[in-house]
């Protein structure tokens, strides 16, 4: 189990590292970024090349995150602090002072260091094998909604 999930993980985290470098590479290159927008000139709308590399980069992060959502919350990913909430807000700050490229910099040296942290920790992880049918459990969990249904409405 342990195998698959460091694979899984490992397919999912190179489609979002190709994604988030596509993006940083888009956002730092002012020949790939339309002219920016003011008040007596309406914005440009992004066609040609530059949509098509800035919807490849965000489809593939999208894809790469939505593969890996599956994994986390079984080795803990939901377990967000203090810490976590400043680091996204400092994050954002950096986006909005600094500019774009720095804000998907941090992210993709982010993850990228996060590859090892995890490969290093996946021999500590204590993996439950399911036993049984999954449809046990299926049935389980929806065998008592009909009548659990009526009684808190």
């Amino acid at each position: 189990m342990a195998t698959n999930l460091i694979a899984t993980n490992k397919s999912s985290l190179d489609l979002k590292i190709v994604g988030l470098v596509i993006l940083t590479i888009q956002a730092r290159s002012s020949s790939l970024k339309p002219p920016e927008c003011n008040p007596t000139v309406p914005c440009e709308q992004v066609h040609g090349a530059k949509a098509a590399m800035l919807f490849s980069g965000l489809y593939l992060t999208a894809l790469g995150v939505g593969s890996i959502k599956g994994c986390l919350p079984a080795h803990g990913a939901q377990q967000f602090d203090d810490n976590t909430i400043k680091a996204v807000t400092f994050v954002v700050w950096i986006e909005d002072n600094k500019g774009w490229e720095w804000g998907f910099g941090i992210a993709t040296l982010t993850i990228l260091s996060s590859v090892p942290v995890f490969l290093a920790g996946s021999g500590f992880y204590r993996n439950k094998i399911p036993s049984g049918s999954p449809l046990t459990t299926i049935f389980k969990v929806t065998h008592p909604l009909p009548s659990t249904t009526f009684r808190y409405m």
